[in-house]
């Protein structure tokens, strides 16, 4: 799992697969580029709770927050246990990634089907638009696949990966 630098341009499209699992044992979505190439694997636990996000350079854990933070998700280094970006959730969520300004989610859209959702900086620029392919509301696959398209961005190679990963979790989130 190479990721090239030159893939992520602005105008690029990443795709957002499920990829296997079951109910029972969770769920593994893929982030790939538009030549199919793997970018990440996200895996879920039974529940729905991010577990691990792997991109090239190795695998991030994530963990859920408690209490008042319930909707807040971090990812960590599993070496040494350090930040490297969190998501809130729900209508007016954030991504912070590593020492970066914070991202805003914008949402478009009441239902899943015809929804966009773009994550923009601090200057209202877009860092990328998502939507779905084919959602549907059922329990068990309520969103296949979905697409981000790339705008401009100064995060590198793998911390715009992990960002969308942390995207498309949200924007799933969002219409569960």
């Amino acid at each position: 799992m190479l990721v090239e630098s030159t893939r992520f341009v602005p105008g690029a499209e990443l795709v957002w697969r499920l990829s296997g699992g079951s109910f029972r044992s969770g769920y593994r979505y893929v982030l790939e580029d538009s030549a199919e190439q793997e970018c990440a694997t996200v895996t879920y636990s039974h529940l729905g709770n991010l577990k691990r996000i792997s991109v090239a350079t190795g695998q991030y854990r994530c963990r859920r927050g408690l209490g008042q933070k319930r909707d807040r998700i971090d990812v960590l280094d599993p070496t040494n246990g350090e930040f490297v970006a969190a998501t809130n959730l729900g209508r007016n969520g954030t991504i912070t990634a590593g020492d970066h300004p914070t991202l805003r989610l914008v949402f478009k859209g009441r239902r899943a089907s015809a929804a966009t959702m773009t994550v923009v900086d601090g200057h209202d620029r877009p860092a990328m638009t998502l939507s779905w392919n084919n959602a549907s509301r059922s329990a068990r696959r309520p969103f296949p696949q979905g697409r981000a398209i790339l705008g401009e961005t100064d995060l590198g190679d793998d911390l715009l990966i992990v960002v969308a990963c942390l995207a498309f979790h949200a924007f799933a989130a969002a219409f569960s």
